[in-house]
C-alpha cells in the first residue's frame, strides 16, 4: 500500500479536525437552538443521509438499504442512540451526557460474551479500564476544581443540572 503524500496527510487532518469540532460543538447547538429532541435529530439525520448519499454517488456505488432482521435492529437503535443523546444534553449539562456516552464501551465489554459467545480479551479489558479511569479522573478532576474554587459555580463544572439539582 502506498503512502499518502503529505498534501494527502493534510487534508486528512483537516477531515479530522473538522469532524472534531463539528462533534464537539454539538452540545453547544443543543443548549443554544429552541428546537426539540426530535427535530434536531430530523436535521441531523438529513444532513448525515444526504452527506452519504452524495458521496455515494461520486464514488459511483449504489444507494440501498437492506431490511433483513439485523440491519432493522441496527436502524432503531441508532436511531434511539442520537434522540436520547440529544435529550439527556437538554436535560441536563453536556458534560453529563457525553459522561454517559462515553460509558458504552463498559455496557459492550459485558454485553460481548454474552451476545458473541466469546471471551473478552486482556488487550480488550485493559483499554476498557483504561478509558473508564480517563472517565472518572476527568469527573473527579471537576469536583476539585469546584472544591479549589477553580471553577466560578458548580454549573461551570459541569456538576449541576440546569435547574439547579446536585449530581452524585
Amino acid at each position: 500500500m502506498a503512502m499518502p503524500g503529505v498534501r494527502g496527510r493534510w487534508r486528512g487532518t483537516a477531515y479530522v479536525a473538522a469532524a472534531a469540532l463539528l462533534l464537539s460543538s454539538a452540545g453547544l447547538f443543543i443548549k443554544v437552538l429552541n428546537l426539540g429532541a426530535f427535530q434536531i435529530n430530523f436535521y441531523r439525520s438529513l444532513v448525515a443521509a444526504l452527506t452519504i448519499v452524495v458521496v455515494r454517488r461520486l464514488r459511483g456505488q449504489p444507494v440501498a438499504f437492506r431490511l433483513d432482521p439485523l440491519s432493522l435492529a441496527c436502524y432503531l437503535t441508532y436511531a434511539a442512540m442520537p434522540i436520547l443523546f440529544v435529550a439527556s444534553t437538554m436535560l441536563t449539562t453536556a458534560a453529563n451526557a457525553i459522561f454517559l456516552q462515553y460509558t458504552a464501551p463498559i455496557f459492550l465489554l459485558f454485553m460481548e460474551p454474552w451476545l458473541d459467545k466469546r471471551p473478552v480479551s486482556h488487550r480488550e479489558l485493559g483499554a476498557v479500564a483504561a478509558g473508564v479511569g480517563g472517565i472518572f479522573g476527568s469527573r473527579r478532576t471537576a469536583i476539585r476544581f469546584r472544591a479549589h474554587g477553580w471553577c466560578h459555580s458548580s454549573r461551570d463544572c459541569g456538576l449541576v443540572q440546569p435547574d439547579g439539582g446536585r449530581h452524585s
